[in-house]
């Protein structure tokens, strides 16, 4: 729910955490407030049987339930796939029935989605030197070639195997270099560029 309370589903219907008991917790329904309904029940922690107490003053939550399965079906992939928030949202919606994939925008799942998917990111490195490691480790970046670590600090290459032969064949007297230091990363003191002109077409 948007106050983080657990919600309990049961024959269409929400209900919200109530009272917790010895043998056993109550809910009631989520609409208690809104919609003056006294309806409850009582479940069992022993093996969850869920006991109706009262009648519903409303009708059922059916296409809210279908939402919430839709918006955590979303945020557990997130959790598993290394696909764009948004492309995992396009995939989902393709194969939801319309009435539900309709009613949703990626915009008001967006968040949530983010929020999972940094649970599973691994941590920021603290320093240039951690960031190279971290790089060294595995095919976390395809475009990293290698770092150079010395005394006087650490940078990091980038490029690609097409970028590297192009590199090669060049006259590089029609070559330049570009420095920026105002926007550079974290720990790095500033990001150099290289461009080659490759069959006459300007390439970096």
């Amino acid at each position: 729910s948007r106050k983080n309370s657990k919600l309990y589903v049961h024959n269409s219907f929400l209900y919200l955490f109530h009272r917790d008991c010895e043998a056993h917790f109550t809910v009631r329904c989520r609409e208690w407030k809104k919609s003056n309904c006294k309806a409850r029940g009582k479940i069992m922690k022993l093996n969850d049987f869920f006991e109706d107490i009262g009648n519903h003053t409303h009708p059922s939550n059916e296409e809210e339930i279908d939402l919430l399965k839709m918006k955590t079906k979303l945020k557990r992939k997130s959790e598993i796939s290394s696909d764009t928030l948004r492309g995992i949202f396009d995939d989902d919606s393709e194969i939801t029935p319309g009435n539900i994939a309709t009613k949703i925008t990626f915009n008001q799942v967006e968040s949530g989605m983010f929020k999972r998917r940094k649970k599973i990111e691994p941590p920021l490195p603290d320093s240039a030197v951690n960031s190279a490691l971290l790089l060294n480790e595995g095919e976390i970046c395809a475009s990293f070639r290698r770092s150079i670590i010395s005394d006087n600090g650490c940078a990091l290459i980038f490029t690609t195997d097409e970028q590297e032969v192009m590199l090669h064949d060049c006259n590089f007297q029609l070559g330049a270099v570009d420095a920026t230091f105002k926007f550079c990363p974290r720990f790095f003191y500033q990001v150099l560029c290289v461009h080659i002109v490759c069959n006459n077409d300007g390439r970096s």
